[in-house]
């Protein structure tokens, strides 16, 4: 593994992975163990069902049955009963869980504005990092897949990242986030910043310089980004980093970038924000989730709580 000293590594020691006998479950067991290995984490493994023994003894089978493989870190088994969300929430806290994985059905519709998936609500109110992992829609590649491959759905992938930026304390979190998995998976970092107005204005050095007016905000770009790499102990040369600036809806641009470069991995920051508000309008990062068809990380900012 390469030499990560130079940047302060966010670390990831215990990963807790619900498990629901779905297929996407398993794939999200797949990928949460790949990732795992990485880190060399530990895996908590947990199924919220009806009679103890009997969910034990059906968790135990699934991994063993769906995995096929023998496993590579750490692993212990939970059981519970309650509310789904609430109780792998509350898993997650008292196992001090560094990050949340699980698969996602990608409901849309009716039936996901009434009742909202697991995943949603627990990346609504989870106070960790939660990995959405998704699974991609197949391509038949055929005889030009080289068989050594052919197993690529078992590793997780985040060759490419994008970081939707407002400089926000919750979207700067979510880069740092980003740097330190791109540094383990050699990955490029796009970072995207949505701006209301975009302008140029001279700097100390007399020379001009780009400017975004952001959320009502001037946000003076070639002071921000050395200072957000700075605070984050990170020498932006070490990394592939893109930056694209866009006008726009936050959500169709984020959505038009995953797709056009082919996105691995979305980490963005959330503001936990709830109440009628949000039922109705919904969040970026929600909309992202249901709509995308990549692996979605959300950080919710503990600043000002």
């Amino acid at each position: 593994m390469q030499n990560l000293s130079w940047v302060y590594m966010i670390q990831y020691k215990k990963f807790l992975i619900p498990v629901d006998f779905s297929d996407y479950s398993a794939y999200a067991v797949k990928q949460g163990l790949s990732l795992a290995q990485m880190y060399q984490a530990a895996v908590y493994f947990l199924h919220v069902g009806g009679n103890a023994q009997r969910a034990a003894t059906r968790l135990s089978s699934f991994i063993r049955h769906r995995i096929g493989f023998e496993l590579p870190v750490p692993v212990k088994k939970i059981v519970a009963q309650g509310h789904p969300p609430s109780t792998i929430l509350s898993a997650a806290r008292k196992i001090r869980a560094d990050a949340i994985v699980m698969g996602s059905r990608g409901v849309s519709g009716l039936k996901q504005l009434v009742q909202g998936s697991v995943a949603e609500k627990v990346l609504r109110h989870a106070d960790r990092p939660v990995f959405i992992i998704k699974q991609r829609k197949r391509v038949d590649t055929g005889e030009y897949m080289f068989p050594q491959i052919r197993n690529i759905e078992d590793v997780f992938q985040a060759d490419k990242i994008l970081v939707p930026l407002d400089f926000s304390p919750a979207s700067k979190d979510a880069l740092h986030h980003a740097v330190s998995i791109a540094t383990r998976y050699n990955s490029t970092i796009y970072t995207l910043t949505i701006f209301d107005k975009k302008l140029k204005e001279y700097g100390d050095d007399h020379e001009k310089h780009t400017s975004v007016i952001v959320r009502g905000e001037k946000i003076q770009l070639w002071k921000e980004f050395p200072l957000l790499f700075e605070e984050m102990g990170c020498d932006p040369s070490r990394i592939r980093l893109r930056r694209m600036l866009l006008s726009g809806d936050p959500f169709s641009k984020i959505e038009s970038v995953a797709e056009n470069k082919e996105v691995d991995l979305v980490v963005m920051g959330t503001n936990g924000k709830s109440g009628l508000g949000y039922f109705l309008l919904g969040s970026v990062a929600e909309k992202v989730l249901r709509t995308l068809d990549c692996s979605v990380m959300t950080i919710r900012s503990h600043e000002n709580e």
